[in-house]
């Protein structure tokens, strides 16, 4: 089953301000019409959510995030507006691949069409096979407030700053970048011996029946994401019930563009166009 997307749309003088206190990417770097990765991190540093910001003006800002977590998110942006000058609300969304008009969202090995719908739309097989395949690490409810950024790799995707100041969960975050003590990393899967399809986030086993870690996501074609213990090596099995896994490759690189967020002034790599919701 794949996940819908919701939208939560910030709207207001102090939007940029707010958001860039709030999430863990800088904004400094959005430029009108660009996007960016950024992931929303609890007082411990462990991430809640990761999500897509658009800037569609100097005073419109959105989150695109899993369904799951959309509502959980909103209240505590809610929560924490206290005086600032911004209005927050939330939509369904139904994405698609680009098909020429609508509201865009590219870069990245990505080309969405994005419209709000009644209802959140399940992401296609294809398009979530494909964010499997460029090893974006979206999270769900199962799996929200469990790890650090560095142990999803957020750093690939610029979802996360070190340079940008104060937000929640920062000082940890940069302590464990300077310590190097992340014992946790995302790496590849793929199925080597079909079964019952496990849930999300459920522990899998190495071959001496220890804890190596939890699934993160899985596609139709057999390939997916989990985070595992830093003793994880490429070629070794892993077991969920019936079901067996072979570790790939760490993820790691760009998923698409050369340049990412704080790697590109302005974040130019990231397109957002037609703004205007069909």
């Amino acid at each position: 089953m794949t996940p819908g997307f919701a939208e939560i749309s910030i709207e207001g003088v102090d939007a940029r301000a707010f958001l860039h206190a709030q999430l863990a990417s800088d904004l400094r770097t959005l430029a009108v019409g660009s996007w960016q990765f950024s992931c929303y991190c609890g007082v411990d540093g462990r991430v809640q959510a990761l999500a897509l910001l658009t800037c569609a003006d100097e005073q419109r800002f959105s989150l695109l995030l899993p369904q799951d977590l959309a509502d959980s998110v909103l209240a505590r942006l809610q929560r924490f507006r206290l005086r600032s000058r911004c209005a927050l609300a939330l939509h369904a969304l139904a994405i698609e691949p680009w098909a020429g008009s609508g509201r865009r969202v590219h870069g990245c090995g990505m080309d969405w069409r994005i419209r709000r719908d009644e209802t959140a739309s399940p992401l296609s097989q294809s398009l979530w096979d494909a964010q499997l395949t460029l090893g974006i690490p979206w999270l769900l409810a199962a799996t929200s407030e469990r790890w650090l950024p560095q142990m999803l790799t957020l750093d690939r995707l610029g979802a996360y700053s070190l340079r940008k100041g104060c937000y929640p969960g920062q000082e940890i975050v940069a302590r464990t970048h300077y310590l190097g003590r992340s014992k946790r990393r995302l790496m590849r899967l793929r199925v080597e011996a079909p079964g019952e399809c496990p849930a999300i986030g459920v522990e899998l086993l190495d071959e001496d029946g220890s804890a190596a870690g939890n699934l993160l996501a899985i596609g139709s074609d057999g390939h997916g994401l989990a985070v595992l213990a830093e003793r994880a090596i490429e070629g070794a099995r892993l077991s969920c019930g019936r079901m067996l896994m072979v570790i790939g490759s760490e993820v790691s690189g760009s998923p698409g563009d050369a340049a990412l967020n704080e790697y590109a002034p302005g974040g130019s790599a990231h397109g957002v166009s037609d703004s205007k919701v069909v």
